[in-house]
């Protein structure tokens, strides 16, 4: 590896993981030490154990103490670095959450959107759903993608993983980024989750990247904040983050901080 200059622990994790996913460090082969990482990067050994709890947590790599790090096999990066959709983590807690398709778009006009998925991105399309949980929507879902994907959306049933249809066309989305905020809903969304215009909820915006860091989707995303919470267990300086939906709505939220099972997949 060349020598860089001085660089921080999120940028030391992204060349790692470029040279990881283009193969330049292949599966079951050591890294540079520690102390070897540090000197290449021109960095501290405590910054360089960030960057590379980052790519363990990845399930990129894996460590064995008083042996080394290594490249983890294909077979447990596709295992562990798989993004999960909503239906996906809703499973792991047991919550049997139906999907509605509401429409699918394939010549979305945005510009902005076009813009987020990439100036070479031929067009864009877009699909609807709404999410139900015993036939109450708790979530108003835009899920937009290249046009390259339409055949995804065409095919696409409410009962699938948009994730793993993605994934068989596009590679591993094994990335997100997303920002919630608060907003009160507008009248199409509000009449779409059955509730009043300017009801308290949550914005989602989120976009995934595939295992070659290219984006795939842009998500736009209505949550009902009666149902849905919005969950972040921190242990040091790593954020697990997830969604719950809240099946007793006479329970209490700060009587669920106690509850394991709320806090630990199942």
């Amino acid at each position: 590896m060349p020598v860089y200059k001085k660089l921080r622990y999120r940028t030391i994790a992204d060349i790692l993981r470029d040279k990881i996913n283009k193969g330049d460090l292949l599966p079951g082969k050591a890294l540079p030490s520690q102390k070897e990482l540090a000197s290449i990067f021109n960095t501290s050994v405590m910054t360089v154990r960030q960057a590379l709890a980052i790519l363990e947590e990845e399930g990129l790599i894996s460590s064995s103490h008083g042996v080394g790090t290594f490249v983890a096999s294909g077979e447990a990066r596709g295992r562990n670095i798989r993004l999960q959709g909503f239906t996906d983590e809703m499973e792991k807690y047991k919550v049997k959450i139906t999907t509605k398709v509401l429409g699918r778009d394939y010549s979305v006009k945005n510009s902005h959107i076009k813009e987020i998925l990439g100036k070479h991105s031929k067009g864009v399309c877009c699909l609807s759903r709404i999410r139900l949980v015993k036939d109450n929507p708790i979530i108003l879902q835009r899920s937009y993608l290249p046009l390259q994907f339409k055949e995804v959306i065409k095919n696409f049933k409410g009962n699938q993983s948009l994730y793993a249809c993605l994934s068989e066309a596009a590679g591993t989305l094994t990335t997100g980024r997303e920002i919630i905020i608060p907003v009160s809903l507008p009248s199409q969304e509000a009449e779409l989750l059955r509730v009043q215009t300017g009801t308290p909820a949550f914005l989602s915006y989120r976009i995934s990247y595939n295992i070659l860091n290219q984006i795939i989707l842009f998500d736009e995303a209505y949550i009902t904040g009666r149902r849905v919470s919005v969950a972040v267990k921190q242990t040091g300086r790593q954020h697990l983050f997830h969604y719950a939906v809240i099946m007793d709505e006479k329970q209490g939220l700060p009587s669920l901080l106690t509850r394991p099972d709320f806090w630990e997949e199942v």
